[in-house]
């Protein structure tokens, strides 16, 4: 058996099990899609395993930030990866997995920067923003970011871990539209990553009665940590299969994709009294804000 037959023969049994809930023509549109993945952490990771078992072999990984323990309540990872670069952390699992296919790998371990930037978004079908949002830096990186990919008319998919709800917002620059819908000089003057978090990408209604207080908690106490579970980043490496056949068969993808786990467990009256103080701490959000700059 040829090497080329080799690689044919293991993609095919190995995602055989696909079909047909994924057309041939689909499959062999995942196989060849190349994804640019800006962040490896919570969203990222949960989007390189879900994009990795339904097939996707072209992955460019941007990460500068390595495993510590606290991240293992919702990665996959595991304690032998503590203090590795997260990047290259996935980039070992992909080749582990795809040990029989014919991959394509890359990671740049400074993340997003102007330096690389241009290269990044180079050769790309679809990019995945998970750059961190809780730090200034990390959310300069995000915005340079949006402001290139809409230069380069790709689509950009932004994810966010919101307590028990996934909550990805989708920027489809191939139509042209202006980086972050035509936001981004608006926040670019902000000095505080959770003012452009709710103004450039996830406005205050989207946010969950949960991660309306730590929203309101992280306004008060600027560099204290943020919750997180693996609920939320779970949810989006299932999301990730639906959203990449939709992108791959040219279908509409709406702007916002959203699931609250916690939601749809509660009984009427627990939704309504959600609701009530999910208003209530949007008001004290509000009057966070604008003393923030």
């Amino acid at each position: 058996m040829s090497a080329q037959n080799k690689f044919v023969d293991f993609y095919s049994e190995l995602f055989k099990r696909n079909l047909p809930l994924v057309s041939v023509l689909t499959q062999e549109k995942l196989k060849n899609l190349r994804l640019l993945v800006a962040g490896c952490g919570s969203t990222g990771g949960a989007f390189i395993e879900g994009a990795s078992r339904l097939g996707v072999l072209n992955f460019r990984l941007a990460e500068p930030d390595h495993y510590e323990l606290h991240n293992l309540n919702r990665q996959f990872v595991y304690p032998s990866d503590i203090g590795i670069n997260k990047a290259l952390v996935h980039a070992r699992r992909l080749k582990n997995f795809f040990e029989n296919c014919q991959y394509k790998i890359e990671v740049e371990t400074d993340g997003v920067i102007a330096a690389n930037c241009d290269s990044l978004l180079t050769e790309v079908d679809l990019v995945f923003d998970a750059v961190d949002v809780t730090t200034i830096n990390g959310m300069r990186a995000k915005l340079l970011l949006h402001e290139r990919a809409a230069e380069k008319k790709l689509m950009v998919l932004s994810a966010f871990d919101l307590g028990f709800k996934q909550w990805i917002r989708v920027f489809d620059y191939r139509n042209g539209s202006t980086a972050l819908d035509g936001k981004l000089q608006l926040v670019k003057v902000s000095a505080h990553p959770i003012k452009v978090l709710i103004e450039g990408f996830c406005p205050l209604e989207e946010l969950s009665v949960e991660i309306s207080e730590e929203v309101l908690r992280l306004l008060q106490n600027p560099g204290s940590s943020v919750c997180q579970l693996g609920a939320a980043c779970h949810l989006l490496a299932a999301y990730t299969a639906p959203l990449l056949i939709r992108f791959c068969e040219g279908k509409n993808i709406p702007k916002i994709v959203a699931f609250d786990l916690m939601r749809s467990l509660e009984s009427e009256s627990e939704l309504a009294y959600a609701e009530a103080k999910r208003v209530e701490l949007r008001k004290q959000i509000e009057a966070a804000l604008t003393l923030v700059f």
